[in-house]
């Protein structure tokens, strides 16, 4: 379905204009679904959510061109996968979740369980679930709780030596083909971080139907897609957290700098939209609607319980910011965005507190950020692997993200095996035009020649 935007402007600016400058698309979307289903409420959601997602996405038409279709891969060798289960008094669901792993059709080479000081059974459930694991298994306790998941994180990827890490929190589950459809997606030297489609279920496992009718993802994500970060975050990932739990998605193991540490330890909910920015890069972000995970929604989730909170959506509003720190996302990105943060604070709020937290300069000061991270897009002529790494390595210590272009499809999988993860590697045959299209298609700011 098209949605006549210009059309429905209208009724929307009839408003209040202030507050509808932050969210004509949702005011439109709602009478234009209320038209066609007066009576249906739950069809009537879902059409509007659909409109919605349209009007986000064709707000980043220009660089959707950059998305592409999934092409077969075939891997090099068989990348090694470290799966990181957080946990903090969640004994109820831990059986169910490391049998998740456990079973996957593309075996983990570690599992590594995190205990952040549970008082409840935990660590008797655990080492229960790992007695028979096939694969090495490491239980890592805190004596004392560390009050911040994003710690946990950091302490799991400190300790993983897998080539790809999953997170895998601890009271979700997922199917048994998540990682054989994802990984290969690896394959592209270039992918730093892929993510599959994430249903949310209820404490005894059962599909919530209700909250997977709203979202309106059926269209741009309803087939497998491949896209540079800075398309994704100037589109779907801009506009709302579309990776809504991080165990719906893996990425290739990092050094995370310091100020990214610094920066993910103050937040208390939105550090992993936060987080797939830095892990993304300069590289490609690849999306299977084939692979499922699912997001458990109970009493004790405090991603859930967070929605009711003023500090959850001063916290959405400082990703914006860093989002353009990060890429310089277009202003209509972080509008739609705005527009998001304002309606899932009525839903869950109250209007007047919607309004204090979209308030008009909010949005000034968020496009007032400039970029200052840079891409750095570099050409290598020479074969010298240590020289490669070296020069690498000192451009990446700047801060900037980097990314190299190599010749060969063979060479550039052997650099992908001896780099950082946090460097992304393109094959040049499969570029036909860096210094424009590729260029724009990136985000890149500069181009090197190493010879």
């Amino acid at each position: 379905m098209s949605w006549p935007i210009e059309s429905l402007q209208s009724i929307a600016d009839c408003a209040d204009a202030e507050l509808l400058r932050l969210r004509p698309g949702h005011t439109a979307a709602k009478l234009f679904a209320f038209l066609c289903f007066p009576v249906d409420s739950k069809k009537r959601k879902r059409l509007r959510y659909q409109l919605v997602e349209a009007n986000e996405l064709g707000l980043s038409a220009s660089r959707n061109r950059y998305f592409a279709p999934s092409e077969t891969r075939q891997l090099v060798g068989a990348p090694s996968i470290s799966a990181i289960v957080p946990n903090y008094n969640h004994a109820r669901f831990l059986d169910s979740r490391i049998k998740s792993i456990l079973r996957q059709r593309w075996p983990v080479s570690e599992l590594i369980i995190l205990d952040d000081a549970s008082t409840d059974n935990s660590l008797d459930v655990i080492n229960r679930a790992i007695a028979s694991a096939n694969v090495p298994c490491r239980v890592i306790e805190n004596e004392c709780n560390s009050g911040s998941v994003f710690k946990q994180w950091q302490k799991g990827l400190a300790a993983a030596t897998g080539d790809i890490v999953w997170i895998c929190e601890s009271d979700d589950d997922c199917h048994e083909e998540f990682l054989a459809t994802l990984v290969p997606y690896f394959a592209d030297p270039s992918v730093m971080l892929a993510f599959g489609t994430i249903n949310f279920i209820d404490r005894d496992g059962n599909e919530r139907e209700s909250a997977n009718a709203y979202r309106g993802y059926s269209n741009f994500f309803a087939r497998p897609q491949i896209g540079s970060a800075y398309a994704w975050f100037n589109g779907p990932l801009g506009t709302r957290c579309v990776i809504s739990n991080v165990g719906g998605c893996i990425f290739r193991r990092q050094n995370l700098a310091d100020d990214i540490q610094s920066e993910l330890e103050t937040y208390q909910t939105c550090g992993d939209w936060f987080l797939y920015s830095r892990l993304a890069r300069g590289g490609k972000i690849a999306f299977d609607p084939n692979a499922c995970a699912s997001f458990r929604v109970h009493d004790n989730n405090t991603s859930i319980s967070s929605f009711s909170t003023f500090e959850y959506y001063r916290e959405c509003l400082r990703v914006l910011q860093a989002f353009r720190r990060h890429y310089g996302i277009d202003r209509r990105v972080v509008r739609a965005a705005m527009q998001n943060i304002y309606h899932q604070c009525l839903q869950h709020l109250d209007r007047r507190t919607a309004r204090e937290i979209i308030e008009p300069g909010a949005f000034r000061s968020i496009v007032a950020v400039p970029r200052k991270i840079n891409h750095v897009l570099v050409s290598v002529d020479i074969s010298e692997i240590a020289a490669i790494m070296a020069r690498a390595s000192e451009l990446a210590k700047s801060g900037d993200d980097v990314s190299l272009i190599v010749d060969g499809r063979d060479f550039a999988q052997e650099l992908r095996s001896e780099l950082p993860g946090e460097i992304a590697i393109f094959v040049r045959e499969k570029i036909t035009d860096p210094d424009a299209n590729f260029s724009a298609a990136f985000g890149v700011t500069s181009h090197l020649h190493w010879r």
